[in-house]
Parts: structure tokens; sequence; C-alpha cells
């Protein structure tokens, strides 16, 4: 069973059921709302999100997460989550629109805030101002950030998880309050669970000025179809005449909901700007997380990943 250490304060920590729920305060009309979407929702993080699409008054900054065959989870608000790792990462629910979503290993270990303490539970409720989750109380493993594994059918296009708007027949993460598409708040009566083939993911737009849609796995490089691709997969011309940029540079892949860049370049050189500003490398052949908004660069050139992006293979 995981263990949860705290640090005391005015916020709250809630562990059960292999879920843990972190107020940073408890002086919100809704919080109580958020803490039974959580704690008692068979899906849990789209009950939350219903409860926060019809939730009137303010919401205090929260995370949640739930330990099943995967650590998942979210974080909102301006409130961070750090994520134990060789080099920490840290999950901020103040940049996104609606929330942060956390994707780990089921043995990770994740805090808020925490530094040391003596004060430690496996269930129940505390007031805690920080907190650090373990797997066990023996085992302390650092956490990697890691995305599912895409299955070959999915790969080719078969069958995602999402979120059905009725009102436009639009898919959405299941963690969606409002459809992507028509706008309108997801409820139980006017959207389902169903299985759909793998959406377009928005968009990138190229320094050249060309968007390219997320139709497919991108290759983008200055000859990425060369040796041929898999059908999953569409070549992106970028770069063409540049040598420093690779023949096959870069992959974007689909991952369910998230888009997933990888360098294909040794050494990199390649980094991420996020839209707060600041850049991360990126590790030849490690995966990484796109953020919408983010601007990735390689050799002399670039593009900045958006979610919603209008399609144009024109041009702007």
């Amino acid at each position: 069973m995981r263990r949860a250490e705290y640090s005391e304060g005015s916020g709250l920590l809630v562990v059960e059921r292999n879920r843990l729920l972190f107020l940073s305060s408890t002086d919100f009309a809704a919080a109580l709302n958020l803490e039974v979407a959580a704690l008692l929702g068979e899906e849990p993080i789209r009950s939350l999100a219903v409860a926060l699409a019809n939730e009137e008054s303010e919401v205090p900054p929260f995370i949640f997460l739930e330990a099943a065959e995967e650590l998942h989870g979210v974080v909102c608000g301006d409130i961070q989550l750090v994520c134990h790792d060789a080099e920490p990462s840290v999950v901020d629910g103040s940049v996104e629109d609606f929330w942060a979503f956390v994707s780990a290993a089921p043995m990770a270990s994740v805090s808020h805030g925490y530094d040391s303490g003596p004060l430690w539970l496996e269930t129940g409720a505390v007031r805690a101002s920080a907190f650090r989750w373990y797997p066990t109380e023996e085992a302390k493993p650092p956490l990697v950030l890691v995305q599912r594994a895409t299955t070959d059918d999915e790969g080719a296009g078969g069958g995602v998880q999402a979120l059905v708007c009725f009102e436009c027949q639009g898919p959405n993460p299941l963690m969606t309050a409002r459809c992507r598409g028509c706008g309108a708040f997801l409820t139980e009566d006017n959207s389902d669970i169903q299985s759909v083939a793998q959406p377009t993911l928005g968009a990138i737009h190229l320094s050249d000025g060309r968007i390219e849609p997320l139709d497919a796995d991108l290759l983008v490089g200055r000859n990425p179809d060369r040796y041929g691709l898999e059908p999953h997969q569409r070549a992106v011309v970028h770069g063409a005449g540049d040598q420093s940029i690779s023949r096959r540079h870069l992959e974007l892949r689909r991952d369910g909901w998230h888009v997933i860049a990888v360098c294909l370049k040794q050494p990199s050189g390649s980094t991420v700007q996020g839209r707060l500003g600041g850049r991360t490398p990126l590790e030849f052949g490690v995966p990484h997380q796109l953020n919408d908004g983010d601007i990735v660069h390689f050799g002399s050139a670039w593009f900045r990943y958006e979610q919603n992006a209008p399609i144009n293979q024109e041009g702007t």
C-alpha cells in the first residue's frame, strides 16, 4: 500500500483506495464537491471535470492522483507537483487553461512542497501544507514520467478512448470539461465514453510558415521518407538543403491524447521551449511529451505545437 508523508498546515490531504487528493485550502465552498468527485466516483477524473464545469464558486488549487496500472492524475490551479527523477521535473497547474495532466510509472513517487517530517498516513484525511506519496513504506524509487506505449492498432489509427460530445459528435480527452469542437460543457447527459479512431491532435506551425496537421505520426527532416514510412507515419520535409538538419531529425508520435517528440539525430542539439520560457534539451531517442504552445528548436529550424490550431496545409 502507498504511504503519504506530510507536513501539517491549512490544506487538506486525503488518501483512500489508492487515490490521493490535496487541496491547498479548505476555505472554499467547492472543496467538499471536489472531495466527493475524487474519492467516490468510478471515473474520478471525469467526475472532477463535471464538478468543475458545474461549479459557480471559486475552486481551490488542487492535486488529484490515482495509482492503478499506472499513476495518473491532474494538477489544477496555481499549484505544482514535483516529479522525482535523476533531474526532477515539475507539473504546473497554472500553465494550462483547465488543468495539467500527470502520467507516470505505477511505482512512481510524487510530492508537493515536501521536505521532510515524521508525519505519515496510509489512508484517511489530515490537515496538511505539503506531502510526498510513495509506492510503499519501504520502496521509494524516483518518479519517471512515461507515456503509455502505443499499440500497433492505435498507431495505425485504431481505437482511442474518447469523451464524445452528442452536440457536434467531436471526440475529446476523457478528462475534458468543455468540448474542443463546439465549446459545450460536457455532462453525463450530452456526452459518452466511446472508442474512436486516433484523432488529429492539433497541428505544428513550421518556421517557414506552413501548418502541418498531426493526423499521423510525423517524421520531420530534410528527406524523412528516404528509407520508407510505416502506415501510420507521414513525412514532413523541413529544412531541405540545410545541413544542420538531418534527413530524419525528429518524430512526433500520437499516443492517445498526447503528442510525443523524439529526436532521431545524434548528438541531439534539439531543445523544447515552453510557453513560460526556458529550454529543455531533447535527448537522443528519449520521448518527450509536448504541451500546447511548446516550440521545438532543431538545427536552424523550429516548429510550434498547438493543440487546437486551424489546419491549412497551404500555409498561413
